[in-house]
């Protein structure tokens, strides 16, 4: 995916919405790599996660304190 498109959405600080095809990629390839950012910053942050997608995230998690 594009880092730039990620840096611009990391910069903007304001709600986005990420529309897409299934299976478009729009989890792995965008939202991962802004919880990824967002945990190494130690921002808050909240997701329901119903398709328990984010479990693999559970130990950085634990490792950054949250």
């Amino acid at each position: 995916m594009n880092n730039v498109l990620i840096e611009k959405i990391l910069e903007n600080k304001r709600n986005t919405i990420i529309e897409g095809n299934s299976l478009s990629g729009k989890t792995t390839n965008i939202l991962f790599p802004i919880l990824e950012d967002i945990i190494r910053n130690k921002e808050s942050f909240f997701v329901l996660d119903c398709k328990g997608e984010y479990r693999s995230y559970n130990s950085m998690l634990s490792e950054n304190g949250y």
